[in-house]
């Protein structure tokens, strides 16, 4: 299941060249290699789900899943990466997906030893580092799929192996918590998306404070994209990006340029004492202020706050 939707998902993005060595002396190294370190890794999961939290199977499955992917993921790669936008990509396209990957794998563990456990994520590895050609797809796709995907093997699995051991008990607790899951993992592919800027609202979080009263260091607000047909008026609050960074400011005066004929903005920070000094171009702006959120993105500054930022170019 977990392949064939990726491969249809290709007919629809394209695909593109493996970035792995597909020669007959690469797939035969990939081959050894991948089952060579599934078997170790399998039987370590194995050992670790059966023989921890006994009590409590659903706590060592998700604890070990999570052990898994962590050690699986860069931390080096992380912290160097310098937007939340480069996070968010990096949580929707690697992380995500590879713990529900890792729960499944879990899940086959505790049911029926390493096995299957092994058989599963070695197919999906020798997909990935065998096939000459692979799905191309945007990592949005790759976000919904690597983790709805999971989710409905999960529940496929715990399905089948009630039936073999003649154990459903259809009753409306279960159907809750089957629902319950899948609720949870597209809520959380929404807030991914959400947060990346990709509905035409998207949050931001307010790092000086230049709009004062109003909006305060550590607010986080709502903005709406702004199309290239839809106008704007004195006392709008726009956010607009100018070498690199995004200001948020309020609309002044509107000019128009003789010689293009183009329309540019004069902005201000309320609690700024002069305008800016730049005029902002429409395909400058990102969006306009719809609602304010205090405090909110407190904790997003604190995790930015030991980078490095050349704030000369933001009007205080």
């Amino acid at each position: 299941m977990y392949i064939l939707f990726f491969i249809v998902a290709g007919f629809f993005s394209g695909f593109g060249q493996s970035p792995y060595d597909t020669s007959l002396y690469g797939i035969y190294t990939n081959i050894i290699h991948i089952i060579g370190i599934g078997i170790g890794l399998e039987f370590i999961r194995s050992f670790l789900v059966n023989n921890t939290f006994n009590k409590s199977p659903v706590v060592a499955i998700v604890s070990i899943s999570l052990l898994y992917t962590l050690i699986g993921t860069s931390i080096g790669e992380i912290i160097s990466m310098k937007s939340g936008l480069d996070i968010v990509n990096h949580l929707g396209e690697e992380f995500l997906p590879e713990l529900g990957k890792n729960l499944v794998a879990s899940y086959l563990v505790y049911l029926g030893g390493f096995l299957p456990a092994l058989l599963y994520m070695t197919t999906i590895s020798m997909f990935y580092n065998i096939c000459p050609v692979l799905p191309d797809l945007s990592w949005i796709i790759k976000t919904f799929l690597g983790t709805i995907v999971p989710f409905m093997n999960l529940s496929l699995i715990n399905y089948i192996y009630e039936d073999e051991v003649r154990e459903i008990k259809v009753n409306k607790d279960e159907e809750e918590g089957i629902f319950g899951w899948i609720i949870t993992s597209i809520g959380s592919i929404l807030i991914i998306w959400f947060a990346a800027g990709l509905f035409t609202i998207y949050p931001s979080v307010i790092a000086t404070g230049s709009m004062e009263p109003l909006i305060y260091p550590g607010d986080m607000i709502i903005l709406e994209k702004i199309g290239e047909e839809e106008s704007l008026v004195n006392g709008d609050i726009i956010q607009f990006k100018r070498d690199d960074i995004l200001i948020t400011h309020r609309i002044i005066d509107i000019i128009e340029i003789e010689e293009s004929k183009e329309i540019e903005y004069v902005t201000k920070g309320d609690n700024n004492s002069a305008k800016d000094f730049e005029t902002v171009k429409k395909c400058q702006i990102k969006g306009k202020l719809l609602r304010t959120i205090p405090k909110v993105g407190l904790f997003t500054l604190l995790l930015k706050a030991d980078k490095d930022v050349d704030l000369k170019s933001i009007e205080f």
